[in-house]
């Protein structure tokens, strides 16, 4: 395939996709349970102008894996985010987050990030969301790094999220 979304779009459910090494500029959403892996951080990188406020990845399926990326997003706004995850029990692993507002966004419950990187992020490295309806809940961050971030990590309305062996500067 030459773009991302279109080997996600025709992917069957619980399949994985390989991502070729390179600087890939497309914004993907992921909305079925898919593996989506990059050829590792040094070598994948998806970097993306977003519409202000928006995202480079949007994940709305439950149990998707994505691992092996450097992301950022340059679209305007304070809320411009590398990832945004609404759905639940989704796992990031080893995947840098650089230079954009937010890296990553989670409206939902039951998420692992694990092994990555944030840095130069002007707001937030990761933000758990909710609301006085809905928190945010039993997600895991563990093994990561903050570095050169306005907020490391930054909790609204979630209850029983595990922050481990993390490091910020």
């Amino acid at each position: 395939y030459d773009r991302i979304q279109d080997a996600i779009d025709d992917a069957s459910p619980g399949s994985t996709i390989t991502v070729n090494p390179g600087t890939h500029s497309e914004i993907i959403t992921i909305t079925k349970k898919l593996s989506v892996v990059g050829a590792g951080k040094q070598l994948t990188v998806l970097s993306v102008t977003s519409s202000p406020n928006s995202y480079a990845i949007r994940i709305a399926a439950e149990g998707v894996v994505l691992s092996g990326f450097t992301i950022t997003n340059h679209g305007e706004g304070l809320y411009t985010t590398g990832v945004k995850i609404s759905a639940a029990q989704v796992t990031i692993e080893d995947c840098d987050f650089l230079d954009t507002p937010v890296g990553i966004a989670i409206w939902s419950s039951g998420n692992t990030i694990i092994s990555c990187e944030f840095q130069g992020c002007e707001d937030e490295g990761i933000v758990l969301l909710g609301n006085n309806q809905m928190h945010s809940s039993r997600n895991t961050i563990q093994n990561c790094l903050f570095q050169s971030n306005c907020d490391g990590i930054e909790l609204q309305y979630t209850i029983d999220t595990t922050i481990q062996d993390c490091e910020f500067s």
